[in-house]
């Protein structure tokens, strides 16, 4: 089996591609995450997830990259992460009370054996109606920084956020790991193929 590595610095991505048993390297790819709010969430986060895994790639010719990207969307906005208490407040009181996408965007490529495959998974979060003061004390713990969106379903801090959801959690925590384990093993397929 080739080297996988995981175009990604993200803790979370990390954990569920480990809980998939998967042994992986991590290389970040340093490339500018522009916000475009002309394409839908889906689109975005797709164009990002293949900016990483091709930056990696570049480096990695033999390897399997994987990118990913994740983008919350609310009336047709798409939100980065906040860089301030300010922009982590106006995010979650433009969530209040409202669904919204969190979609995922992945792709899986080698440039040794030429597969590359770019897919996206997007699931919705209708939000609770909820006050100033919970806001401010979530903001507090420091979680809503490094989170698209200003939150994190996964954390038990932020529960009192989410009503309910549709669609697969890991998607909304950032790998879709079905989608992801289904590209891994048809990369390997398609390295079976050049052999």
């Amino acid at each position: 089996m080739r080297q996988v590595i995981l175009a990604s610095q993200s803790p979370r991505r990390r954990e569920l591609l480990a809980d998939m048993g998967v042994e992986f390297d991590v290389v970040v790819s340093d490339v500018d995450e522009h916000i475009d709010h002309t394409i839908s969430g889906a689109a975005l986060a797709m164009e990002l997830a293949e900016l990483k895994a091709r930056a990696v790639a570049d480096k990695y010719p033999e390897a399997i990259v994987i990118g990913a990207d994740t983008v919350v969307s609310v009336g047709g906005q798409n939100l980065a992460k906040p860089e301030d208490e300010v922009e982590a407040t106006a995010m979650l009181r433009s969530l209040c009370g409202r669904t919204h996408e969190v979609s995922t965007g992945v792709m899986v490529i080698c440039k040794a054996t030429g597969f590359a495959q770019l897919k996206s998974e997007t699931a919705h979060i209708t939000m609770n109606d909820f006050d100033a003061e919970k806001v401010a004390v979530y903001i507090a713990t420091g979680d809503p920084y490094d989170k698209a969106g200003g939150y994190a379903i996964q954390n038990p801090d932020a529960q009192f956020l989410i009503k309910s959801f549709t669609g697969d959690k890991t998607t909304i925590i950032g790998l879709p790991q079905t989608l992801v384990r289904t590209m891994l093993q048809e990369a390997e397929q398609a390295d079976t193929l050049v052999q």
